[in-house]
């Protein structure tokens, strides 16, 4: 089993934050978009987001619009609105490596995320 990749959505394959009237319209951040699409060739790739799972229907929407097709997707559950990110991120990654194994590498915008990331062994790409 290949190691997976990871992506951020809001502020990594978006180019601009959302809110409830342009998800599906959001601009995509096209070097990100496009290294996704070439990664998702080759590994298993997966999408680590801090959105409510209520939004879970219009984010695949947009990832499949942009032609990112994710083996899975971890979204902030209903019950940890509130919880800093670095800690739904750190479940994600909890789940993955059970699930996926380590992520070769985890492409994300939040210097919070990025230091918990590293402490965890985790390659980086931060996207500033």
């Amino acid at each position: 089993m290949k190691a997976p990749v990871t992506f951020d959505v809001d502020g990594t394959l978006t180019a601009e934050p959302y809110d409830e009237s342009n998800l599906l319209t959001l601009k995509e951040n096209p070097t990100m978009v496009i290294l996704a699409m070439v990664l998702q060739l080759e590994r298993p790739l997966l999408i680590s987001t801090a959105r409510p799972e209520s939004l879970r229907h219009v984010t695949e929407s947009w990832l499949n619009k942009h032609g990112i097709y994710p083996v899975e997707i971890y979204m902030r559950p209903e019950d940890k609105d509130g919880v800093p990110d670095p800690l739904i991120k750190l479940e994600h990654l909890r789940n993955m490596q059970e699930k996926h194994g380590q992520p070769m590498l985890w492409v994300d915008d939040n210097l919070a995320n990025i230091q918990m990331l590293k402490k965890n062994q985790v390659p980086v790409i931060h996207i500033t």
